[in-house]
């Protein structure tokens, strides 16, 4: 199941990114989640990430661990249609 994580990130995150990083993959790894690509944006998120979930009990617990260490606020929504770019981007 595809899911996309959006979200601003808190002092934690912006400060110690290979913290952040090195839990969040551990993290993944421990709930069977993959992620596809991570994209930093400037403006109302500070982060887009989008995953391949086992379920969607899996991906709240991810943003709550995401919560709780401090390193920021997704907001974690199910992806209904994905149309990958090599397809032109807005297939039929």
């Amino acid at each position: 199941m595809l899911v996309v994580a959006m979200g601003k990130l808190f002092d934690a995150g912006l400060n110690e990114p290979t913290r952040r990083e090195e839990l969040s993959f551990a993290k993944t790894r421990e709930l069977g989640i993959t992620v596809l690509s991570r994209t930093g944006t400037v403006g109302r998120y500070d982060f887009i990430t989008m995953m391949d979930v086992p379920s969607l009990e899996a991906a709240a617990e991810f943003a709550h661990f995401f919560r709780t260490e401090g390193f920021g606020d997704p907001e974690v929504m199910p992806v209904y249609r994905h149309v990958p770019a090599e397809s032109g981007g807005l297939g039929g």
